[in-house]
């Protein structure tokens, strides 16, 4: 394929999009000029070209994490890194709602209590103020 970006960004707001890029990430990986491509620069690029399009925070992140996991492995610190990055760039700021659904991705790798820290400490998970209605 000629242009993959392209190609990427008509399946951003699909849950394709992950198979999309992976596909690209292997495919430049038999390019002898990217054979050494290191996946975590490859995805934040591509999380800064694309993420933006992105209609649904919550289901981006999603398959974000998911292809993270595929070429991160267990690099849990770094996959955090990623995702707090891709969240903090959103035009909207997130819900407490749909902060527990980015969280709860975590869980089943054991790291949604360390997610959940994550967000908190970046000031991107929502917090009632304690003054609302003191005058």
């Amino acid at each position: 394929m000629k242009d993959w970006l392209s190609y990427v960004e008509k399946w951003v707001n699909t849950d394709l999009w992950g198979f999309v890029l992976l596909d690209y990430f292997y495919d430049r990986r038999k390019d002898a000029a990217h054979p050494q491509d290191d996946p975590s620069h490859f995805i934040r690029n591509m999380v800064d070209r694309v993420g933006s399009q992105s209609s649904d925070p919550v289901r981006f992140h999603r398959v974000l994490l998911c292809v993270c996991v595929e070429l991160l492995g267990n690099d849990f610190d770094e996959i955090i890194d990623i995702s707090t990055e891709f969240l903090r760039k959103q035009k909207t700021p997130l819900t407490g709602h749909m902060c527990e659904l980015v969280i709860s991705e975590y869980a089943c790798y054991g790291k949604a209590d360390t997610m959940r820290e994550h967000l908190q400490s970046a000031s991107l998970y929502p917090t009632q103020s304690l003054s609302a209605g003191v005058s």
